[in-house]
């Protein structure tokens, strides 16, 4: 939480508790205005009445949060295997392929001619190396014969071998899952082997890359879970894969990376996203902004009501909130806090305390809400 949020927070609060103590008061209000009678001095005796609420210490994941970007998983330049002309393009720039789909195919030319010939000198020398073995069984060829027989065999295997890889290398094939973000080639072109073809991006799981201090660098371990906030609003959760092991050179901070899961590919490269990374669990309270109380030393924490119904400054600290609520630390486990009528009360006085209605509701009705 930024410290120009909780300038803000109390700020706010100390209005809101002024507005808020006027819903509470000493006794019923006149029906004339003009004919209340002037306060006595038993009235300014009187302790300030005051409404309290007890609050009990609960877990909170105490976390960071860094800015991050989106990236895809994966990204791979497909190239051409072999040369040859462009004969056929079957996927669009944007396109989604799964893997072994294919993006281009290059003309055949002569490599089936090529296929046949070499599967005619394989039969060939199948049938020489099959002669020359039985011949050496009954004494008419030389072992020597066979060997060489056997060595041409295996170099008509090889051939066809060879001839059948270069046929399959005409299919530009997907390695991966993903989508073409971008094609380079059109129908007529002629490549070369290694000229790109295509550009393709896995976006399932979705990276989410940031920058943590070297304070946290041990406090967070791949493999842990953590929450990503998109650029809509949305939280997704996903798990710690990467923690850098050498800081940045400009900035002495380490990367760090989230997958989350994008199975239907929505959600794209290069979009701005909040990493909310668990650090710890505390013991924390969890309560209205509008219950915080700005000492005259510039403290900030809450006004307490102790067993004899005086109220007690409380120092604590923020350790986290939300748009409806901050969380405390350095409180008592359990505490009694002044939620409405805290701005005309000071440490140390006397105080008429009505407890408030132990539900979640009550924080919102204390504030006028």
């Amino acid at each position: 939480m930024s410290r120009s949020w909780i300038i803000a927070a109390v700020v706010a609060l100390a209005a809101i508790a002024w507005i808020g103590s006027g819903m509470v008061t000493n006794g019923a209000e006149p029906e004339d205005p003009v004919a209340e009678a002037p306060a006595s001095a038993a009235d300014d005796d009187r302790p300030e009445s005051v409404r309290v609420r007890e609050f009990e210490a609960e877990p909170m994941v105490n976390q960071i949060i860094v800015q991050g970007r989106t990236m895809a998983d994966r990204k791979v330049t497909v190239r051409a295997e072999i040369d040859g002309i462009i004969e056929d393009v079957l996927v669009e720039r944007g396109g989604r392929v799964a893997a072994g789909d294919i993006i281009a195919q290059l003309a055949v030319d002569d490599r089936e001619a090529r296929l046949e010939q070499a599967r005619a000198e394989l039969a060939a020398a199948q049938m020489e190396f099959d002669a020359a073995s039985q011949l050496s069984e009954r004494g008419y060829r030389a072992e020597t014969d066979v060997a060489r027989s056997r060595a041409v065999l295996d170099a008509a295997r090889a051939a066809v071998n060879l001839a059948e890889l270069k046929l399959d290398d005409l299919m530009i094939r997907a390695p991966f899952d993903g989508l073409v973000n971008e094609r380079m080639v059109e129908i007529g072109d002629y490549v070369k082997s290694a000229d790109p073809v295509a550009i393709l991006i896995d976006l399932h799981p979705l990276r989410v890359a940031g920058q943590i201090s070297e304070r946290h660098l041990g406090e967070i371990e791949p493999g842990s879970t953590a929450e990503v906030r998109l650029i809509d609003g949305r939280m997704v959760e996903g798990t710690v894969v990467y923690v850098g092991a050498v800081a940045e050179e400009a900035t002495r901070t380490f990367t760090i990376e989230i997958a989350i899961p994008n199975p239907e590919m929505r959600i794209i490269e290069g979009l701005t996203a909040e990493l909310h990374l668990p650090l710890s669990e505390v013991m924390a309270h969890r309560m209205s902004p509008a219950f915080l109380h700005l000492a005259d030393s510039g403290e900030i924490g809450v006004l307490s009501v102790d067993e004899d119904n005086i109220a007690r400054f409380l120092p604590a600290q923020i350790a986290g909130g939300d748009d409806d609520a901050v969380w405390l630390t350095g409180l008592p486990e359990t505490v009694t806090v002044i939620t409405v009528g805290q701005g005309f009360v000071k440490p140390g006085q006397t105080v008429d305390p009505t407890w408030a209605e132990p539900l979640d509701t009550a924080a919102t009705a204390e504030t006028g809400r």
